[in-house]
């Protein structure tokens, strides 16, 4: 069951980067390397940043609101080390929308990889990855499985991303519908 399981981590998400990278630094808070070219986590010093840097990661997806408050200019800081930095803010469970989930499932498809995302434990990050892989395909028991291994503490956003997985996949049904112009 478990090699089965695996298997279709790999068609889904592919077998690596491409990008040789030595892993994730072991000293940032709550890190967990998923797979080759993805690592999720809290929120990196500078140091720890310039580490992922060194390690060859290539996107730092950040998940903190705005207002939350940093030890540095994550956003310089990265741009300096030439990360790409996206910001995709997630507050409680009911800013999570679709528009949210597609933001992420898109930094996360088209991002140069290895990518690190965080935002302050890793929880947020870790419950929009969950909303990827059902977005993906995978059963929520399988992604809520990976989830928790990203760092998923707190459950009560499942609600709220499965409505946000289901109306994005209900908006990519409806693109993908032949324009009979306006006869059906």
């Amino acid at each position: 069951m478990r090699a089965w399981f695996i298997g279709i981590l790999m068609f889904v998400f592919g077998a690596g980067t491409g990008v040789q990278d030595s892993g994730l630094p072991q000293d940032i808070p709550n890190g967990v390397l998923l797979r080759p070219g993805l690592a999720c986590g809290g929120q990196p010093t500078e140091a720890q940043l310039r580490a992922l840097s060194r390690a060859g990661y290539r996107t730092v997806i950040d998940n903190r609101l705005p207002e939350e408050r940093r030890p540095f200019d994550e956003a310089e800081v990265a741009r300096r080390l030439g990360l790409r930095y996206v910001n995709i803010p997630v507050g409680g469970p009911e800013t999570i929308t679709p528009e949210v989930l597609a933001r992420f499932v898109r930094a996360l498809e088209e991002s140069p990889g290895p990518i690190f995302m965080h935002c302050r434990s890793g929880n947020r990050s870790a419950q929009l990855y969950y909303g990827y892989l059902r977005f993906k395909g995978l059963s929520a028991e399988q992604a809520l499985a990976e989830a928790r291994r990203a760092g998923m503490r707190d459950v009560s956003a499942l609600p709220y991303l499965e409505r946000a997985v289901a109306r994005l996949l209900a908006r990519q049904q409806g693109k993908s519908k032949p324009n009979t112009g306006g006869y059906r």
